[in-house]
């Protein structure tokens, strides 16, 4: 059974009056990926600590229309930052850049927005992709860096897609594997396909800029689908890119991050102005 929605004023009111420390994020999986490196990172915070996802607190679509959102988990997290009263240091949020076409529009003191697309998009360095292989994949790949080099223009070729159709739905990732090669005009409808070589992306030299989280895992199976499918026994995108979160965190690629250095500046400083003998303690709701 679901626990029932609460009110942000409710979250924002019981962190002031038992210290404890709330992190909203978009859905389950963040939750769990933070819950799990918070633990491992910083286990002295983890009885006054929080993570709840956005589905847990009471937003109306009504209210998010009122602001030019659409309803959405990503867009329920800018929401409910916007409700955190400037100063207030207990309960923050953490959401998803993708490709930055929300936080240029919306900037809250207490809204994190992630450094790359999505917590996925961490692992797309050499580092990484060399936990994923040795950990999950029977050491079947290439070395991360030949790996990370040879998929980039196809997260590229995505990532301005998504850039230049901010309401397109995913591309068809796997239809890009034709015969000829790399074909990204074959992910997407004919209307957009056509106009391809008007979307441009500014060069980064971190590839991780350009890595949209749901793409990694697809372009990787479609690169190497014998020894992924067939020889590590991995079919399905969901599972790699599970593995792939977990690999981030054996890696320690999140932990050398900026956003979790201030999230773990941000938990120091919040414990120092709570009065210990006022925080209660007691599980992280299953929201």
């Amino acid at each position: 059974m679901k626990s029932p929605r609460v009110l942000i004023q409710e979250v924002l009111a019981e962190s002031r009056l038992t210290g404890r420390l709330f992190v909203i994020v978009e859905g389950p999986t963040d939750k769990r990926f933070l819950s799990q490196w918070l633990q491992q990172t910083a286990p002295e915070f983890s009885q006054i600590l929080t993570v709840m996802t956005s589905q847990g607190v009471q937003v109306e679509w009504e209210q998010l229309a009122e602001i030019g959102l659409s309803e959405g988990a990503k867009q329920r997290v800018v929401w409910i930052s916007l409700q955190i009263p400037t100063g207030s240091v207990g309960v923050a949020c953490v959401a998803d850049l993708d490709c930055g076409l929300l936080s240029d529009r919306f900037d809250a003191e207490q809204l994190w927005w992630t450094d790359y697309p999505a917590l996925e998009s961490y692992g797309f360095e050499p580092n990484t992709i060399d936990t994923l292989n040795r950990m999950f994949l029977s050491e079947q790949l290439p070395a991360g860096e030949s790996v990370v080099g040879l998929v980039l223009p196809m997260l590229r070729d995505l990532y301005r897609i998504r850039l230049h159709n901010e309401d397109i739905e995913d591309p068809l990732v796997e239809k890009g594997f034709g015969k000829s090669g790399w074909e990204p005009e074959r992910t997407v409808p004919p209307h957009i396909a056509a106009r391809l070589q008007e979307f441009e992306v500014g060069e980064t030299n971190d590839p991780r800029k350009v890595a949209y989280g749901h793409d990694i895992a697809r372009v990787l199976l479609g690169n190497f689908a014998a020894e992924i499918k067939n020889r590590a026994k991995i079919a399905d995108p969901s599972i790699l890119e599970t593995s792939l979160r977990a690999s981030i965190l054996l890696s320690g690629a999140f932990t050398q991050s900026a956003l979790a250095h201030r999230m773990l500046e941000w938990l120091k400083d919040a414990h120092d102005l709570a009065a210990p003998e006022r925080i209660a303690v007691r599980p992280s709701p299953d929201i």
